[in-house]
């Protein structure tokens, strides 16, 4: 009995594998509009919550694969988010890895990725410089990207502006 059952759960398992392996998204470049959010202008200021973490408790990373950086999209509250939580992207104009957690960004038809700056411990006006530098309604990303993209891991939001 033990035997059988352990077989049934060995089938079911490799065909969950083949099925997810049927559906994993493909990667894909697309246009979409890039813009920042801070430390400082976070859901009322000075906080770094997120609604949706699907790799991190709060907004953060250093741009790699495995620690991509929190992006929001429109939505709210984690309700009618237009791309869901868990989707990652490759920017390589930032040369980092970013990752759907949060919700809260300004409507858009266009793909609105509202890229965490961070900024804790430094001047807003950092953060600003940062959030200008990276905003664009026409940057190309890859959804759905493989690890290996070069990477300039780290912070994007210093004391003298954006590491990029």
């Amino acid at each position: 009995m033990v035997r059988m059952v352990l077989v049934v759960v060995v089938m079911v398992v490799a065909l969950l594998g083949t099925a997810a392996a049927a559906f994993a998204a493909e990667e894909e470049t697309i246009t979409v509009w890039i813009t920042g959010y801070s430390f400082q202008d976070n859901q009322g200021g000075n906080n770094a919550r997120i609604c949706c973490g699907a790799v991190h408790p709060e907004a953060g990373g250093s741009g790699t694969f495995d620690d991509p950086i929190t992006v929001a999209v429109p939505g709210r509250g984690g309700r009618g988010m237009q791309t869901p939580a868990g989707v990652r992207f490759y920017a390589p104009h930032l040369r980092r890895y970013l990752i759907v957690e949060d919700s809260g960004a300004s409507a858009s038809a266009q793909v609105h990725l509202d890229v965490y700056v961070g900024g804790a411990g430094l001047p807003r006006s950092a953060s600003d410089r940062c959030m200008n530098q990276i905003t664009s309604r026409s940057a190309p990303v890859i959804r759905n990207p493989r690890p290996g993209y070069p990477v300039t891991a780290g912070p994007l939001t210093g004391p003298n502006g954006c590491h990029i």
